[in-house]
C-alpha cells in the first residue's frame, strides 16, 4: 500500500501532537479562540481572594491556579474554588471534563465538570480520542502498563487495557481502529465491541474507504468496518481526494449512487477499479 494516505498523515500529526503538547491542545485552542477575552480575564484574576503563586491557565470555564508548593486547583472567574488544589496538573477536555494528575501519586484520572471524580486516579496517562484536527469522539482513553482502555464520557469502562494504539477519524465516525496486544489491527465500535471478526496486519484510511491487508492479501472496507471486497488482491490503492474518485466514477458511467473507493491489482498487469459496493471495473 502507498504510505501517503490520509491515515498516514493523521499518524504523523498524532506524533507531532504528542511531542509538543500531549494533554493541553484543547486549552491552546480555547486560548487562541478567545485570546483577547482571556487576556482581560487574566488581568482581572490576578488578585484572587486567597493566596496563590500563579494562574496556570484561564478560559471561559474558570481559572487553574497554583499554590505555593505546586498544587493546582480550579476556581470560577469570580474566584470561588470548586476543584481544591490537590493536583500537579489539570487540563480542560472538550466534553467539559477535566484531566488531572494527583499531586501525591502522580497518577491520572478524570473529573467531571463540577470537579467530582469520574474516572479513578490510577492511570499513567489519560487522553481524548480525536483526529488531532479538532474533532473528538465521545470517548476517553486511559493507559496502564503501556496499554490503553476506553471509557465513555460518563466514566464507564468499555474495554480492558489491551490496546497498544488507537485511532479515530471523522470520516469513519462510528468505529475505532485499534492495535491489539498481538500487533494486529481491528475495528471496534464506540461501545468498545468488535465491529468485525477480522484482524489485519495493516490498514490505511482513504477518502472513500479503507484498504486492509492480511497475509499479504489486500481488500477494501467501508467506514463502518464492513467488508466491501474479499481480501484477495495482490495490492490495493485508495483515493486521496473524494472529488477525484467521483469524477472518475462519472467517467466510467457508474450509477449516481456509486463512487469509486480505489483500485486493486488482481495479477501483474491486470488491475480493476473498485466501486463503493465492492464491484470491479476493468482498467484499460
Amino acid at each position: 500500500m502507498k504510505n501517503n494516505s490520509y491515515f498516514a498523515k493523521a499518524i504523523c500529526l498524532a506524533v507531532l501532537f504528542c511531542v509538543f503538547n500531549t494533554h493541553s491542545s484543547a486549552q491552546i485552542d480555547l486560548y487562541l479562540r478567545y485570546k483577547s477575552k482571556i487576556d482581560s480575564l487574566k488581568k482581572g484574576l490576578t488578585k484572587l481572594s486567597f493566596e496563590h503563586e500563579k494562574l496556570v491557565w484561564v478560559n471561559e470555564r474558570g481559572a487553574c491556579f497554583q499554590l505555593p508548593g505546586g498544587k493546582r486547583g480550579i476556581c470560577t472567574l469570580d474566584g470561588r474554588v470548586y476543584i481544591p488544589a490537590q493536583f500537579s496538573a489539570i487540563h480542560t477536555e472538550p466534553h467539559n471534563n477535566f484531566f488531572a494528575e494527583n499531586f501525591e501519586t502522580k497518577k491520572w484520572g478524570v473529573l467531571d465538570s463540577a470537579g467530582h471524580e469520574l474516572i479513578p486516579f490510577g492511570y499513567d496517562e489519560v487522553e481524548d480520542v480525536s483526529d488531532y484536527y479538532g474533532e473528538y469522539a465521545p470517548l476517553i482513553k486511559c493507559k496502564s502498563d503501556r496499554k490503553w482502555a476506553f471509557f465513555d464520557l460518563k466514566g464507564n469502562k468499555l474495554t480492558e487495557h489491551i490496546y497498544l494504539n488507537a485511532y479515530w477519524l471523522p470520516v469513519a465516525p462510528e468505529i475505532l481502529v485499534v492495535q491489539n496486544a498481538n500487533n494486529k489491527w481491528q475495528f471496534l465500535s464506540l461501545k468498545g465491541q468488535p465491529a468485525s471478526d477480522w484482524e489485519f496486519d495493516d490498514l490505511e484510511f482513504y477518502a472513500n474507504g479503507l484498504v486492509v491487508e492480511k497475509d499479504k492479501k489486500f481488500g477494501f472496507y467501508s467506514y463502518q468496518g464492513t467488508p466491501l471486497t474479499e481480501l484477495k488482491y495482490r495490492d490495493a490503492y485508495g483515493f486521496k481526494d473524494a472529488e477525484d474518485a467521483k469524477a472518475k466514477a462519472e467517467y466510467l458511467g457508474l450509477p449516481k449512487n456509486l463512487t469509486l473507493v480505489g483500485s486493486a491489482d488482481i495479477s501483474f498487469g491486470n488491475s480493476v477499479w473498485i466501486d463503493s459496493a465492492g464491484g470491479e471495473h476493468p482498467i484499460h
